[in-house]
Formats: C-alpha cells, sequence, structure tokens
C-alpha cells in the first residue's frame, strides 16, 4: 500500500469494491422483479405501473453502478500506475549503485534487467491492483447473494449451493484451457522463461558489444 499514490484512492477503491460487491446481488434483485412484473403486466394490464417503477428503479440502478464501475476502474489504473512506476524507480536507484562486479553474472545482464523492468512490474500491478479488487467483489458478492437468497428461497439457496463445486470445476477447467491457449506454461519460473531470459541476456549483450566495437573503429 506504500506504493500507491494518492493514497486517498487506495482507500477509495476498497470502497468502490465493496459498493460493486453489494452491486451485483442487488442487480440480480432488480431483474427478477422485472421479470416478474412482466409476467404479470402480461395477464393483468393493471399490472404495468409496478413494471414502469421497477424499470425506473432498474434505469438508476445502471446509470449509477457504471458511474460506480468506472470511477473505480480509473483509480484502480492511476493506482496501479504510481505503484509500478514507484516500483521500476526504487529498482533503478538500487541497480545505479551497485559495484561493476555485480553485472559480470548473465543473470544480471541489461537485457534481463530491463525485462525485470518492463514485464515483471507490469505482472506486479496486475497481481496486486487488479486482484485486490477481483477478490473483495467475489467474497463479498458471492456472500450477500446467498444472504439474499435464502431470504427470499432457502430451498433454492441450498441447491444452488450444493451445484456450486461443479461450476467451479468447470470454471477451473475453463481456465487452464484458456491459459494453456495462451502459453501460459511459459511462466515466470519455468524453464521455457529462463531460457528466453538468456537468449535475451545473450541477444542484448552481443549488440551492446557490437556497438562498442563499432565505436571504435
Amino acid at each position: 500500500m506504500s506504493y500507491y499514490e494518492p493514497k486517498i484512492f487506495a482507500y477509495l477503491m476498497m470502497v468502490t469494491s465493496v459498493l460493486s460487491a453489494i452491486g451485483y446481488p442487488v442487480m440480480g434483485f432488480l431483474i427478477t422483479r422485472v421479470y416478474f412484473s412482466l409476467m404479470a403486466a402480461t395477464y393483468d394490464p393493471a399490472k404495468l405501473d409496478d413494471l414502469d417503477l421497477w424499470l425506473i428503479y432498474y434505469g438508476i440502478f445502471v446509470i449509477s453502478f457504471g458511474f460506480l464501475k468506472g470511477s473505480e476502474q480509473a483509480m484502480y489504473g492511476v493506482a496501479g500506475e504510481h505503484l509500478t512506476t514507484n516500483v521500476r524507480r526504487e529498482l533503478m536507484e538500487g541497480i545505479i549503485y551497485k559495484q561493476l562486479s555485480w553485472f559480470d553474472s548473465e543473470t544480471k545482464a541489461p537485457g534481463m534487467l530491463t525485462n525485470i523492468m518492463a514485464e515483471d512490474m507490469s505482472a506486479l500491478n496486475g497481481m496486486t491492483t487488479e486482484t485486490i479488487s477481483v477478490l473483495v467483489q467475489g467474497c463479498l458478492g458471492m456472500g450477500l447473494a446467498v444472504i439474499m437468497s435464502s431470504y427470499f428461497s432457502w430451498r433454492t439457496t441450498l441447491l444452488t449451493l450444493a451445484a456450486s463445486p461443479i461450476l467451479m470445476i468447470g470454471v477451473y477447467g475453463m481456465s487452464r484451457l484458456q491459459w494453456g491457449n495462451k502459453g501460459g506454461s511459459g511462466s515466470i519460473g519455468t524453464k521455457e522463461s529462463d531460457d528466453y531470459a538468456k537468449a535475451n541476456a545473450l541477444l542484448s549483450d552481443s549488440i551492446m558489444n557490437y556497438k562498442t566495437v563499432i565505436s571504435f573503429g
């Protein structure tokens, strides 16, 4: 949290995440009310007033929720960029004051260091900024949804909870397939990523040495 700037955004992001988590069960409730009001109005035109009222509520909610989500994403974007900038600046300050012998290792070649600043810092932004929002919204939204559904129909709630493990297994399987198709097997720490880093370091050293030799020519 110390790397997020401005600090007020860090706290507002948590507030907007909580409100967004509350908004999803409320959206489900409003959609259900509109759906049942529409069915009632089909058989009894006198119920059209109820349908209009719930549509007005739903329209107000959609506008408010859209503004809330837009503000949340904007704050996450600004705070995430400041996070990345501050970490890169601190990393650069640490590299500048290193002894020359520190750069002799192939793991500290210029190409690998720039790769860390370019890719790893972006991954840090995604693992902190975006993950916080998803976790807060997922946990609170699921808890509130279970409470609201239990109030209206506890039987349906129990049936849904019983089927939740099957749904979770399906979602996990889909995510693994999508991750594998996008080359996720070459993540940080694997042999593929190590080979790529070594090749990147060798290429950067070759280009730098070539420029050095040309400068003396």
